[in-house]
């Protein structure tokens, strides 16, 4: 079996200058994606997390860092370096294309909460700031200043001990709570909250932010209100001390450019759903996004929309600056071709021997049959034994299935998601060891130099690069024919 070469992401084409504060919200922002419009240069703007250097990877884009030409902004101080840049940081970069290159003319990362944690192995969590953060096996946990250092999961939360102070950029979800792309140990405390502002009281010198009761009566008297306070607006709050409570004293406050982009803009966006009131009305990220009957869904239909699931959404702003929706892309980071191991039951499927990987259906799944072609084929017509594609989404603890088809049987299974750790010759994926010999093919959608089994290896972040693999299956291995870095989600 060979693995299949997804269609290459097309640059964005041109930038209206209008819009491009629309998507500088960097870590928990509007959303990641692109912005163009009309004009002449072949400029652009991308918001999402890195996932690689040389120069820097982010959104499964390669953008050069030219020395002298590249402004690097870290939290606001626009001399940064690229050595800053670190694995998980969410950045919005600006960027001009020259001689099929994307050279970044400016890079922007601010973190989301600065503060000292409180560690909950358990449950997987962190307080900071009373904000709880959600550590995953997605989440780079960097406990040094090497940039390419990157813990995950259990591990991750082992290298960090209550009372340490952190440094964490991730997406809210719908309950508020902060799923970590990044979490970062630091040697000096800094007390820093970033977020939409609410319930603003002007005669309290109060507001609310991210479930937190801001009190800047302090920062008002010594002038440190930058901006003007608004109900919705992003702000950066900065203090000298944790919360007393839920109340936290500002010493200063920064509202941040809301920018907008203008009517007509087209817009591409990639982050959790959260906010959902009907698959025609809905947010992602921050922004809003309306969908029609002519809006075109990929990798899924308008049923499999729901609140924490991470959508690909492209079209055009409104005069309300909502985002009309042309084409809404589910993006599936597991992938699965292999005959099923077990028995379905309770609406789990066991593929890749026992205990294989579990894979959970419900309600919102969609079933197709391309072998028999069973009228209203489901769950209960899938036997032991049947040779399924399924696309997943990883939930919590849980793997969602998103589309399962049955398909012909094939002698090679396939293999694609996220690298939980490596040797110099294997890979584990979804707790499946993937062993490479000399006889594998090595690709990379990356790096078109990666052909060897030692810069495959040397190329792959545990974490966070996201592979395919495919060939035989024995206990727990697939012994592979080919492997590939691709594209992340």
């Amino acid at each position: 079996m060979s693995i299949a070469r997804p269609n290459k992401r097309a640059v964005a084409a041109l930038l209206l200058a209008a819009a491009i504060s629309l998507i500088i919200a960097a870590c928990g922002g509007g959303g990641g994606g692109s912005v163009a419009g009309g004009g002449i240069g072949g400029t652009g703007v991308t918001n999402g997390t890195i996932t690689g250097f040389g120069s820097v990877i982010v959104n499964g884009q390669k953008f050069e860092v030219v020395n002298g030409r590249t402004q690097i902004t870290i939290d606001d101080n626009p001399s940064g370096t690229q050595t800053q840049l670190q694995l998980g940081m969410i950045v919005a970069v600006q960027y001009t294309q020259e001689s099929g290159q994307l050279v970044a003319d400016k890079i922007d990362y601010r973190s989301d909460v600065k503060g000292p944690a409180s560690v909950n192995a358990a449950a997987s969590t962190l307080q900071v700031l009373n904000q709880t953060v959600l550590v995953d096996n997605q989440t780079c946990v960097q406990v040094t200043d090497d940039s390419n250092e990157c813990v995950t999961g259990a591990a991750g939360l082992a290298a960090l001990a209550s009372g340490d102070s952190v440094e964490v950029c991730g997406n809210r979800d719908d309950q508020g709570q902060l799923r970590a792309t990044r979490v970062r140990k630091k040697a000096s405390s800094e007390i820093e909250i970033r977020g939409q502002m609410s319930s603003l009281n002007t005669s309290a010198t109060t507001f609310s932010l991210n479930g937190l009761t801001v009190n800047y009566a302090s920062a008002q008297a010594n002038g440190k209100v930058t901006g003007t306070l608004a109900n919705g607006a992003t702000v950066e709050v900065k203090a000298s001390a944790a919360p007393v409570g839920n109340v936290l004293t500002a010493t200063e406050v920064k509202v941040e450019s809301s920018g907008g982009g203008s009517t007509g803009t087209t817009v591409e966006i990639e982050n959790l759903i959260t906010r959902f009131a009907s698959a025609s009305d809905f947010d992602v990220g921050t922004q809003k996004v309306q969908a029609t009957g002519s809006t075109v869904y990929e990798n899924g239909t308008a049923s499999n929309l729901a609140t924490n699931l991470k959508v690909k959404v492209k079209g055009t702003l409104n005069s309300s600056n909502v985002l009309v929706a042309d084409l809404v892309s589910f993006r599936p980071t597991i992938e699965i071709e292999a005959s099923v191991s077990t028995t379905p039951a309770s609406s789990i499927l066991t593929l890749l021997g026992t205990p294989g990987v579990s894979v959970k259906t419900n309600s919102l799944t969609t079933f197709k049959d391309n072998r028999d072609s069973v009228p209203g084929f489901g769950f209960g017509n899938i036997a032991q034994g049947d040779y399924l594609k399924i696309l997943a989404q990883p939930s919590g603890s849980e793997i969602v299935a998103t589309r399962v088809e049955r398909i012909q049987a094939q002698n090679d299974v396939e293999l694609r998601g996220v690298v939980s750790s490596k040797t110099t010759t294997s890979m584990t994926i979804l707790g499946i060891t993937v062993q490479t010999s000399g006889a594998t093919q090595f690709e990379s959608e990356l790096d078109s130099q990666v052909d060897t089994q030692s810069e495959f290896f040397a190329a792959l972040t545990a974490g966070q690069s996201v592979a395919k693999a495919s060939g035989t299956f024995s206990v727990q291995t697939i012994n592979a024919d080919e492997v590939e870095i691709e594209l992340p989600d």
